[in-house]
């Protein structure tokens, strides 16, 4: 993830990456976009072929070849099925990187990244300007949130993903739970992710709710966004500003964990010290906040309700590209599953396959987003399960967009939802249920 001086350094980089990888073909079998094409190009052997035939001069950075580095979804997928475990979504994000240093970034991204994420006070005005908007203001808070404003052919399409503007932010709300004040010694930092903040709230306070119902001193700290759609797009140097920014906020809380809700700013928090190769400094600060970090599936599978499988409404788990993947995590948000009063747990057929939202990547793309999600539509409906549960905003929106599209009738909630329910000792998926059914089609 270093940073170098050029385009041609970062490329280097990809490209040493890239060599690593021996065409077994492996890749073939968990790649979502080759699952859906069945082309050479949208599989991880075939992209980083490509990224290493333009490190060599064998190639130019031609409008092909930046669409093939752009279409990958950054999953994951491939690495974890990979023998010498080649890191494609870094050689991505390097061969990103390296287009926009070569060949210019868009005026708007780079005022997003770089000036808008950096400063949340700008970032509401903007989120709040967009409630005013035309049809409940979701253009523009797809823009401003997704930061998709260089999409505009596709705002059509991201309309229907996302139905609906919450009235108060997550951090406006953050009154209704009983937090610690931040300079006093806690258990729990919660990072709020921009995605929680501005579009699910709701969750957000399930999550907060569960962690201080199980007893735990919670605080909330003032952080930026993660910097995981800076540095998807290509622009490290706006990740790593968003990154130094988060570490001074973190490393000043005085709790024993930080965890987030999104398993996306969860990972990435993770990777900050990847960031900082060449800045020793800031990479040893990165390590010692990463041996802090969990994510909220990870902390609920130590303090949910532990109960006896009893026959119950059947729920299914989606896992986040980030939390299964990147993280490594995919037993906890299925113990807690199982562990729920009234639920009978159902594994969901390639769970650990992308649903194609990815950030913005299902407004970018939709063309290759939503094969990728009626198939995963598709496994959800052979399971016959009422609620489909997951541990990430994106994933979330997407699904629940799919639910709509392709008539699955599921319900879609975080992890965190269903355990609320449970330590409230209601009905958990009756609640869900009645919440889903007042949602705009």
């Amino acid at each position: 993830m270093a940073e170098s001086g050029s385009g041609t350094d970062l490329l280097q980089l990809a490209k040493e990456e890239a060599a690593r990888c021996n065409r077994c073909g492996y890749c073939q079998a968990v790649c979502p976009t080759y699952l859906v094409t069945g082309v050479e190009t949208n599989v991880a052997r075939g992209r980083n072929n490509l990224v290493r035939a333009a490190g060599e001069g064998e190639t130019g950075l031609t409008k092909t070849w930046q669409s093939t580095v752009f279409e990958c979804l950054l999953c994951g997928a491939c690495t974890t099925t990979c023998f010498p475990a080649v890191r494609t979504a870094e050689v991505m994000a390097l061969a990103r990187a390296a287009v926009r240093e070569a060949k210019g970034q868009p005026a708007l991204q780079r005022y997003v990244f770089r000036e808008l994420l950096p400063d949340r006070k700008k970032m509401d005005k903007i989120v709040k300007l967009a409630r005013l908007g035309k049809r409940s203001g979701v253009s523009g808070l797809v823009q401003a949130l997704r930061v998709v404003g260089w999409y505009g052919r596709n705002l059509a399409e991201a309309e229907r993903i996302l139905t609906s503007v919450p009235d108060r932010f997550l951090r406006e709300r953050l009154d209704e739970v009983e937090l610690t004040p931040e300079d006093r010694p806690a258990d729990v930092a919660y990072f709020t992710g921009c995605a929680m903040n501005y579009a699910l709230p709701d969750v957000g306070l399930s999550t907060l709710r569960v962690l201080t119902g199980a007893g735990l001193k919670v605080t909330a700290p003032d952080n930026n966004c993660c910097g995981l759609p800076a540095y998807a797009y290509g622009d490290l140097q706006a990740a790593k500003q968003l990154a130094k920014r988060n570490i001074e906020v973190l490393e000043a809380t005085r709790a024993r964990w930080i965890t987030s809700d999104c398993a996306s700013c969860t990972s990435f928090l993770s990777d900050y010290p990847k960031l900082f190769v060449d800045e020793p400094e800031w990479r040893e600060r990165a390590e010692r906040l990463k041996s802090r970090i969990r994510d909220a599936t990870q902390i609920l599978a130590e303090i949910a309700p532990r109960k006896a499988q009893t026959d119950g409404l059947e729920v299914t788990y989606h896992d986040p590209c980030h939390l299964a993947h990147h993280l490594g995590e995919r037993e906890a948000p299925r113990e807690v599953l199982k562990n729920l009063q009234g639920v009978e747990y159902v594994e969901l057929p390639e769970a650990n396959v992308c649903c194609g939202g990815a950030g913005s990547y299902n407004v970018a793309h939709p063309d290759l987003s939503a094969p990728i999600l009626e198939r995963k539509m598709a496994n959800v409906r052979s399971t016959e399960a009422k609620v489909l549960a997951t541990a990430c905003p994106a994933c979330i929106i997407q699904l629940r967009y799919g639910a709509r599209r392709y008539k699955v009738p599921v319900e879609v909630r975080h992890v965190s939802q269903l355990v609320e329910g449970g330590l409230r000792e209601e009905p958990a998926i009756e609640r869900a249920a009645a919440e889903e059914s007042n949602a705009p089609e």
